[in-house]
């Protein structure tokens, strides 16, 4: 007999790794999910699609989960479910198009309207997901959510899927890294630490993914006439560990927004997964888990740091597999699936004897009262502002 019973709620991808992991941890802990579905689109359609939906199927699990990038239904569910309703944003709306994709000004309406999706889907909701402590006191500082509604659940990875592969011997050392090519990943710190390092007939680079910033990250290596980085396209999400398992040293995120510091990115829990060494920026999120030269090798987000930690493990290949393997042991022994889904079995447990389930906010049961959310705007103005 499964203990409980969970909803996802939303225009969500199943695939992607935060739902993926969730979900397949629930699982294994007896957590029977159901799905209320609709295809992304935009917020106005998947919004209205949503509400048909549930209209028709009623949620009537314990509990109800809004997975990642869905701030715009969490209102939607609110509306349609008196369960416990669980919000897992994964990003701020607000940091990530205002400030990483500079998409509109930090005093315009666009920034504005972002400002509010966050603190009205963060407010609409019974509990918060944040995958990092750091993440969990920006939600608290920036939006005013109560620290005791904010619960911390690591990203994790799906034990099912990523394990070690085979030991490859390469005389050229192989330094790899996936991923979409977003600001928050700060590729250009990787072209120019592979210009750095060009005389090394020893090192080469390969990058694989496609995204935003990839069109302007080519240009530049072609601009520095890099020989020794290739870029390898978009790969499918089931070859990911055979590429990484290839890479000699893998590396992480070196961008230079808020937004990098409060996050430990997919890649890095993968890349552990696959007892491969880790090169990835300093900051306080990453320090929550990893111990600098224990398990990782953490490095200021700047061309000449990296190419020197680059380098220096290269050159001693038993320090690079010790890192690998401590790395490996910490993240399989705590942050698997299976890990994630205990993780997820507490909070339901908690709320099922918190005094919070009888003392919830007056605005979890629907739109906050014009005259507070105009109040809320004019205080947070230098929020939403940035400044």
């Amino acid at each position: 007999m499964n203990r409980y019973s969970l909803c996802l709620v939303g225009a969500y991808v199943p695939d992607y790794t935060r739902v993926n992991v969730i979900m397949c941890g629930c699982e294994a802990n007896d957590i029977s999910i159901e799905h209320a579905r609709v295809e992304p689109s935009s917020p106005f359609k998947r919004k209205r699609r949503l509400r048909q939906l549930l209209r028709r199927r009623p949620i009537t699990t314990d509990f109800a989960l809004v997975p990642a990038f869905c701030h715009h239904e969490v209102a939607v569910a609110r509306k349609f479910y008196e369960g416990p309703l669980i919000f897992d944003p994964l990003i701020s709306r607000h940091l990530t198009k205002i400030h990483d994709y500079r998409k509109a000004g930090r005093f315009s309406i666009h920034a504005l309207r972002n400002y509010v999706a966050d603190k009205r889907s963060l407010t609409l909701a019974d509990y918060v997901l944040s995958d990092t402590l750091a993440h969990k006191r920006y939600f608290h500082e920036k939006y005013g959510i109560p620290a005791e509604k904010i619960f911390p659940v690591y990203v994790g990875y799906n034990a099912d899927h990523f394990q070690p592969g085979p030991s490859y011997s390469h005389q050229t050392a192989v330094i790899g890294f996936y991923g979409s090519f977003i600001p928050l990943h700060g590729i250009e710190v990787i072209i120019h630490a592979a210009h750095l390092l060009r005389h090394r007939s020893d090192i080469r680079f390969e990058l694989v993914g496609n995204g935003h910033t990839r069109a302007s990250m080519e240009k530049l290596a072609k601009s520095l006439n890099l020989e020794n980085t290739v870029f390898s396209g978009q790969v499918q999400y089931e070859n990911l560990p055979v590429y990484i398992g290839r890479w000699d040293i893998c590396l992480g995120i070196f961008g230079s927004t808020l937004k990098a510091d409060l996050v430990i990115p997919n890649k890095v829990y993968h890349y552990a997964a696959c007892r491969r060494p880790i090169i990835t920026k300093d900051s306080p999120a990453i320090r929550e888990l990893f111990t600098d030269g224990r398990d990782i090798v953490l490095s200021p987000a700047n061309p000449r740091a990296l190419a020197d930690r680059i380098a220096a493990l290269v050159d001693n290949r038993d320090r690079a597999e010790t890192i690998a393997a401590r790395g490996r042991r910490m993240i399989s022994e705590g942050y698997n699936h299976r890990r994630i889904g205990r993780r997820m079995l507490e909070l339901f447990t908690e709320w099922k004897t918190s005094a919070m389930r009888e003392e919830r906010h007056e605005t979890n049961r629907g739109y906050l009262p014009k005259a507070r959310w105009y109040e809320n705007i004019c205080r947070g103005r230098r929020q939403w502002t940035g400044q």
